[in-house]
């Protein structure tokens, strides 16, 4: 991809500082070659790896071994999640699967940490007893450190990807807490029975699952799934070996990569059901939402997601879309008015995401020059088999 790209970095995000803490590197970059200094950043995040992975070893080990306590409630746990750090898709496949879920008259929830939420101060403001009441609950267990997400509310208060899927399903509980134990004690002393979505969950081992949904991203190269800081790993892909279902994500954008994550995933999958999902096109709007014709070859694009590469990848090679410029944003990145000057500035319409929409509509003046690409997840393989699982739980 020829495009220009401009990479803004947010000082916030952990994983950047832990790779930038190794400017205490740039003495010996200024003394020695290039070729000496990347030898010595590679192997001083090699050294950080092998730290971070003995951690997550023994963590895991203490849970199986009960060293370290869970808990369970009194209803069916479903947790998607992944072994990297963001950009598998978990937010298109929650949204899949409650769309599902409601099809087949099934009541859920789905809890998340909620990324960069503030849940008690903006608790106080929120019309939370209202909420309640459209959403069928009472106030029974629900406390201070939990936030429920209201559709017609702000990303800055709720989060950009609570609040897309609370927008595309207004009638499911949506609870963001720190405590994901309590928000799921909080929904089991609700009067309906039914399943909670523990969203980002397969490392949130305090809280007991019935099952385990872990996605992988085939787009990546397997280099990705090397464990932090030396890659974007959580967990190596041997927990898989953990999960009830693996789902490969983005098979339709994936290169050459593909195949080699496939391979290595393949040695855990025994006993898990395996299935595949891609990225499809759903249509294109404006900020505003209006559907909208695009009339051009050639578009500039913005984000702040956690795998930009799968969206300039989808722009050119679904939409048939050559990219001109692109602005790269941290994930979940607050947009401001220097990101809005760079945009009227540049010539071209833009396109963006819808988790990025979220926050870039509040501005007027992108109107007509910002639009919005909007997809769904398709997934394949033994769906049957799932919704079997799942309907046993309920029982």
């Amino acid at each position: 991809m020829s495009a220009r790209v401009t990479i803004v970095r947010n000082e916030k995000n952990w994983v950047l500082m832990t790779k930038e803490f190794l400017g205490v590197l740039s003495e010996v970059r200024r003394r020695t070659s290039q070729t000496a200094y990347a030898i010595s950043s590679q192997v001083a995040l090699g050294v950080l790896e092998k730290f971070f992975s003995q951690g997550v070893s023994w963590r895991n080990w203490a849970y199986d071994n009960k060293v370290l306590p869970s808990w369970s409630v009194d209803l069916p746990v479903v947790s998607v999640g992944n072994v990297t750090v963001g950009g598998s898709g978990k937010s298109p496949f929650c949204d899949w699967l409650l769309t599902q879920m409601q099809a087949r008259g099934w009541n859920s929830a789905l809890i998340s940490r909620g990324y960069g939420v503030r849940v008690g101060r903006a608790n106080a403001d929120l019309p939370t007893q209202t909420l309640l009441k459209q959403l069928g609950l009472t106030s029974a267990g629900f406390c201070g450190n939990m936030l429920l997400v209201d559709p017609k509310g702000r990303p800055d208060v709720y989060g950009d990807e609570p609040l897309w899927l609370a927008r595309r399903h207004s009638s499911v509980p949506i609870v963001l807490s720190p405590d994901r134990v309590n928000a799921a004690r909080f929904l089991a002393a609700q009067r309906a029975r039914r399943y909670v979505l523990l969203d980002d969950g397969f490392q949130h081992r305090r809280l007991q699952r019935d099952l385990d949904i872990v996605l992988v991203d085939v787009s990546q190269s397997l280099s990705h799934y090397s464990m932090l800081p030396l890659g974007m790993a959580r967990e190596p892909l041997a927990a898989l070996l953990r999960a009830d279902v693996v789902v490969f994500t983005k098979t339709n954008l994936a290169q050459e990569n593909g195949p080699c994550v496939r391979s290595v995933c393949k040695r855990y999958l025994s006993s898990s059901l395996v299935l595949e999902s891609t990225v499809e096109l759903q249509g294109i709007v404006d900020l505003k939402g209006n559907r909208a014709v695009l009339d051009v070859k050639r578009v500039n694009t913005v984000c702040g997601i956690a795998n930009p590469k799968a969206f300039a990848i989808f722009v050119e090679r679904v939409l048939g879309l050559q990219i001109d410029h692109a602005l790269i944003l941290p994930d979940h990145f607050d947009y401001n008015q220097d990101q809005v000057r760079q945009i009227l500035e540049r010539e071209g319409i833009w396109l963006t995401t819808e988790k990025d929409a979220v926050k870039l509509s509040r501005f007027e003046e992108l109107q007509g020059k910002v639009f919005v690409v909007q997809t769904k997840m398709n997934v394949s393989g033994e769906t049957d088999a799932l919704f079997s699982r799942l309907d046993r739980l309920i029982r």
